[in-house]
């Protein structure tokens, strides 16, 4: 399943270990939260919100947005 979170890391310009280690999160949760295996903490979505610059509303929609759907 493509994330909204997942989405907007891959289009970051940080990789995924730099902003893992930025919100405090092992990279390995940060991956499994990406692809929804994992449920997501409040501080881990305020957190991954303000380094990726996007609202939480915005990462944790239900569902992605992709041009291949």
């Amino acid at each position: 399943m493509v994330t909204s979170l997942k989405l907007t890391i891959l289009n970051h310009s940080l990789p995924m270990y730099r902003i893992a280690l930025k919100a405090g999160i092992n990279e390995t949760r940060l991956s499994r939260l990406s692809t929804g295996l994992f449920e997501v903490k409040k501080e881990e979505k305020r957190a991954l919100s303000k380094i990726l610059r996007v609202p939480v509303s915005r990462l944790f929609s239900e569902r992605a947005e992709t041009v291949n759907e």
